[in-house]
């Protein structure tokens, strides 16, 4: 059993919010250059947060988190392996409120801009202007 490392033996370094940041971007770089687009997108949906040593992610749905629970591990061999941390763990919430609105029409585009900047609407006013 010699390539089996001694777990009592593996480092349990502390790490910050911005080194664990600093990881997960660089592995969704290698994730990009593999190709997994549709890993990618779940990895960068949200910022990962930093809580009680774990890493802690929140989908709006239960199929990615499930998604991304099928492909942690290699995830979680790196990010343990960067952050000399063997303890760390991802710790996935599924939270349905966090669901983003997409806007199709050109009124809902509107809207959304409008949300960002209401001095769109003072200037659509002031010229006239349809939508």
């Amino acid at each position: 059993m010699q390539g089996i490392p001694n777990q009592e033996n593996l480092p349990t370094e502390d790490f910050t919010q911005q080194q664990m940041i600093t990881h997960w971007n660089a592995y969704t770089e290698i994730v990009k250059g593999q190709g997994k687009y549709n890993f990618l997108s779940h990895l960068t949906m949200n910022e990962p947060k930093l809580k009680d040593g774990m890493i802690h992610l929140e989908f709006p749905n239960q199929t990615i988190k499930i998604e991304v629970e099928r492909d942690k591990f290699e995830l979680l061999t790196y990010m343990r392996k960067e952050l000399q941390n063997y303890n760390v763990d991802l710790v996935i919430d599924v939270n349905e409120l966090q669901v983003k609105r997409y806007a199709y029409t050109d009124k809902e585009k509107y809207e959304k801009l409008v949300e960002k900047n209401p001095n769109l609407e003072a200037l659509r006013n002031a010229f006239e202007l349809d939508i």
